[in-house]
């Protein structure tokens, strides 16, 4: 997943322009798959969470602090977006 996330952030797999499209959101902060949000020192996120019969994942990443945490479970109903906030906090806290 982090080869991943790095293939993203550097172009690799898509253009700017497309990584543009995909990261402006549209409806209230819902991009093209992916929830967007800011942090307090404007630092843009993207973050999408899913689910199926016995799993549960969230990735959380953001492009401008090279960063990203992906939770996978296999409990459905895990807090995976819970857990990835969490993280996400108590690292950026101890920046």
């Amino acid at each position: 997943m982090f080869i991943w996330h790095n293939a993203l952030r550097q172009r690799w797999l898509i253009s700017d322009q497309s990584a543009e499209q995909m990261y402006t959101p549209a409806l209230a902060g819902y991009a093209l798959g992916w929830n967007i949000s800011y942090n307090v020192n404007g630092d843009q996120f993207h973050q999408h969470g899913g689910g199926i019969e016995g799993f549960s994942t969230y990735i959380l990443r953001s492009e401008s602090i090279d960063y990203v945490v992906v939770v996978l479970s296999n409990e459905e109903d895990f807090p995976s977006g819970h857990l990835a906030n969490k993280i996400t906090s108590m690292v950026l806290s101890a920046k």
